[in-house]
């Protein structure tokens, strides 16, 4: 292995592991900072949907190739995660209202 391709690899698994940490991080505060159970109820699930979701990315990500890769990464990250953490808001607005009510 040369420099080049080492450095690659060390700075590659150091941005993978920093990124997992900060997704392990931004769950356990989504969770944590629930009002209620049935809104913590949900967040669990949109988090494990969400987790479920980048698995299968990545999944094809590193079956297909990255050259391939880039075209399934773009509608993803354009539009499936803009649109789930919209929808995912305005539902745990709306339990967060709910719940509130009673």
């Amino acid at each position: 292995m040369d420099i080049d391709m080492t450095g690659g690899l060390i700075f590659g698994l150091l941005g993978s592991l920093m990124g997992l940490i900060g997704a392990a991080i931004g769950c356990y505060y989504s969770i944590k900072n629930t009002r209620g159970p049935k809104e913590r109820k949900y967040m669990i699930k949109l988090v494990f949907a969400a987790t479920l979701l980048v698995s299968i990315l990545l999944i094809g990500v590193f079956t297909m190739g990255f050259p391939a890769a880039h075209w399934l990464m773009l509608p993803f990250f354009a539009l499936v995660l803009p649109a789930m953490i919209y929808f995912g808001n305005k539902r745990q607005r709306a339990i967060r209202a709910e719940e509130s009510n009673r």
